[in-house]
């Protein structure tokens, strides 16, 4: 349980996001002690003090771009996953950068500090040939982790959805709008929407 040390050492990428915060607390509930590294404010990860004993959750400040502040991050674990996925770019990160190079570097750091297992946590439909420049950069980040850490487990998620996802909550607020546009819009109806969300929680 959480008071006890199960041995394991984990650092998680990506842990103050949505999916992360749950595979944290699993992840401490099991003993484990946890490795987390942040960017920003560190009011960022103050929910996630919580999910494992006193002295079992670490917090350590990161850059991606920074393979130093990276290889700090997961020299002392067994294990690392990297849930880092954001869905949208900003002026620092394109998703080439988060996706693709900062996957590289996480890899990388893991395999030259001799982890035992690394878990990559990319995207149902990841693809060269997508649309999408996220899924595609998703996949470019597939291929980037096996070349570093040719052992690494990939999942493939679909969407994920939860108390604070984005999937439902998203279709939810249409009952927000006027009495006159209530519903919500699907392509013929729906009939071609086939969905198998992943849950978390």
């Amino acid at each position: 349980g959480r008071s006890s040390f199960s041995g394991e050492v984990v650092t998680v990428f990506g842990a103050t996001g949505f999916v992360g915060r749950y595979v944290v607390n699993r992840l401490g509930r099991r003993g484990a002690q946890l490795v987390l590294p942040y960017r920003g404010d560190e009011h960022d990860t103050r929910h996630l003090k919580l999910m494992g004993d006193l002295g079992q959750v670490h917090f350590i400040p990161f850059g991606l771009r920074d393979e130093k502040s990276v290889y700090e991050a997961v020299r002392y674990s067994h294990k690392v996953v990297n849930l880092i996925g954001r869905d949208f770019e900003t002026r620092r990160f394109s998703f080439n950068d988060a996706l693709n190079r900062g996957a590289r570097t996480i890899a990388r750091a893991s395999k030259n500090a001799g982890i035992k297992r690394l878990v990559h946590v990319s995207a149902l439909n990841a693809t060269p040939t997508s649309q999408s420049a996220f899924l595609q950069a998703k996949f470019a980040g597939e291929k980037a982790v096996r070349e570093e850490f040719p052992g690494a487990t990939i999942v493939r998620p679909a969407n994920v959805i939860g108390r604070e996802d984005r999937f439902f909550n998203y279709y939810a607020n249409f009952r927000m709008l006027p009495f006159f546009l209530k519903g919500v819009p699907l392509q013929r109806g729906g009939l071609d929407a086939i969905k198998q969300p992943v849950f978390v929680g």
